[in-house]
């Protein structure tokens, strides 16, 4: 480093768009709402010098600790402003003087929010930025990590604080998290702009961009360029989804971590005879007639003059907001795109966790519009959670299934047909609660497993009094298995050498729990055999066992 210092096709498209509700998110980190001033500061409280360095676009001032070098709000493409809204990310080109990174930029703007994941302010369109956390004595360049936060696609930010890099930094890995297009800024489709950027999934076009920009520059930070790994939760994992198979992110990573990240197909048959998800134009257009703006190419100017919190809506979660297939980011859904091979062929870590399905719960879904998608094969449904030891009545079952089919089902698909492309991937299920909570658990909630691979639980003060030294050696097993997999493509470490990876003939789950982690070779086969039966028609591409 150069210092100088499920069910039916429609509900997916529902519980992918609001699958990631913050709250939820917020309850499965610590089981309670927290607010952010509760919580614990950084590992790294006190940084006593300020350090510089030489990168492709400029000097760049961080903080340092004497150990941990940390560099924050760095600004990987130019601001997407004024004219710059509702057009792809452009590549910035250098700072005129030397950038202070000392601390966070603005997160990207979202509606307020309560709780423990209450939108970090300030916010700002101006969001554009990327954190690194790196040591300060290089003797080789290390791997990188790019996180991608989750958060339904309308909010989260780089800056919570238990996405802290500052234990991958410990362990040998630059660490980088960043910041993208959330809600009506980072999805929008709309005739007019189709006509005129062909492009509805804006903030992928910054995922790439930030990509883009560590290939660059990494090496600065003691990074590899050559050795990347994409990883991200919730909408972060769909966003690793789709980069695995759009064409502008490919030779810019080289593993990938997929976390809670869903993957049957979502693209109803009846929209692929309309064309690319004209719903979502629609959508558009309904809410640029709502501002007596009729879209049209001569209302452009218009629309990109507004307020960002007219932009913004009155909702603080907006539903028909989120990926959509254009034709340029993204020509297939996930499902299809693995399905026919399309994704990049890099060593992947998928999984998720136990119990999914406490989003239904936290989203307001209710049990009987689960099981009344479900239909008559309810009870079918019901006899094959009976075979894997769940005795489950009617609330149980329908959210039960809402996570299954949504996330754990998924994961296994994905990696099946990852399988074929003849590199490893590993398969994980994560079903660990802290050990004061476990009492009344039905097992992990969705993203909690993060302050786990992260080691951050110990930083968030109401999960800090629930966690006992079982959750310290999960935490340790769980980190070192990212950091191993980010090094050398193989999770296994000195702590864990069982994980075996999925092949054509066997699908190896890595169980978690609060005793440790065992091999499971047919992990819940009835109930994942019956999603997939259902979705994928896996059987009918290829024999698998």
């Amino acid at each position: 480093m150069k210092l100088n210092v499920i069910m039916s096709t429609g509900l997916w498209i529902t519980v992918l768009i609001a699958l990631f509700n913050a709250i939820a998110h917020a309850e499965s980190v610590d089981g309670k709402q927290t607010n952010r001033e509760d919580s614990v500061p950084p590992l790294t409280s006190v940084l006593v010098e300020t350090i510089e360095l030489d990168t492709t676009v400029g000097k760049i001032k961080g903080r340092t600790d004497g150990e941990i070098a940390t560099f924050q709000g760095i600004p990987y493409a130019e601001a997407p402003v004024g004219d710059n809204r509702w057009r792809p990310a452009i590549a910035l080109q250098s700072f005129d003087t030397t950038l202070d990174a000392t601390k966070f930029g603005s997160a990207c703007m979202q509606r307020r929010r309560t709780g423990y994941f209450a939108d970090p302010r300030p916010v700002s369109e101006d969001c554009l930025t990327l954190n690194i956390w790196s040591t300060n004595h290089i003797k080789k360049a290390k791997p990188v990590i790019v996180w991608i936060h989750g958060g339904a696609f309308v909010i989260g930010s780089s800056k919570f604080p238990f996405y802290d890099g500052e234990a991958f930094a410990r362990s040998g890995i630059v660490f980088v998290s960043i910041n993208y297009r959330l809600g009506r800024f980072g999805y929008f489709a709309h005739p007019a702009l189709r006509d005129e950027t062909k492009v509805t999934n804006f903030a992928y076009t910054d995922q790439v961009a930030a990509l883009k920009w560590v290939k660059d520059n990494i090496a600065s930070f003691g990074g590899d360029p050559t050795n990347v790994t994409i990883a991200g939760e919730s909408a972060g994992g769909v966003s690793v989804t789709h980069l695995l198979s759009m064409p502008d992110a490919q030779g810019l990573f080289h593993k990938a971590i997929v976390q809670s990240g869903s993957g049957h197909r979502i693209e109803p048959s009846a929209w692929k005879r309309r064309g690319f998800r004209p719903p979502y134009d629609e959508k558009g257009m309904e809410w640029t007639e709502s501002i007596k703006l009729k879209g049209s190419d001569a209302d452009l100017a218009k629309m990109r003059e507004l307020p960002s919190d007219s932009v913004l809506g009155d909702k603080a979660l907006i539903r028909g907001i989120g990926p959509s297939i254009d034709g340029l980011t993204l020509t297939q859904d996930v499902a299809k795109s693995f399905e026919l091979g399309n994704q990049a062929a890099v060593p992947l870590l998928i999984g998720a966790t136990s119990f999914e399905g406490s989003l239904a719960t936290k989203l307001g879904t209710k049990p009987e519009q689960i099981l009344k998608l479900l239909g008559r094969r309810v009870e079918e449904l019901r006899a094959k959670y009976a075979e894997i030891g769940l005795e489950l009545d009617d609330v149980e079952l329908a959210y039960q299934a809402y996570g299954d089919a949504t996330f754990v089902s998924p994961a296994r698909y994905l990696a099946r047909l990852m399988a074929r492309k003849g590199v490893p991937v590993w398969l994980y299920h994560f079903d660990v609660v802290p050990e004061a909570r476990r009492e009344n658990s039905r097992g992990a909630p969705h993203g909690g497993e993060i302050p786990y691979v992260f080691k951050t639980a110990s930083r968030l003060s109401r999960m800090s009094a629930a966690i006992g030294p079982s959750d310290a050696r999960i935490a340790d097993l769980m980190h070192k298995a990212w950091v191993a997999f980010a090094k050398k493509s193989d999770p296994n470490h000195s702590s864990l050498s069982i994980w075996e990876p999925v092949t054509l003939d066997s699908t190896p789950t890595l169980v978690v729990t609060s005793d440790g982690a065992k091999i499971d070779h047919e992990f819940e086969k009835p109930v994942h055999d019956f999603f997939d039966d259902r979705f994928g028609k896996l059987r009918r591409l290829f024999p698998m066992r």
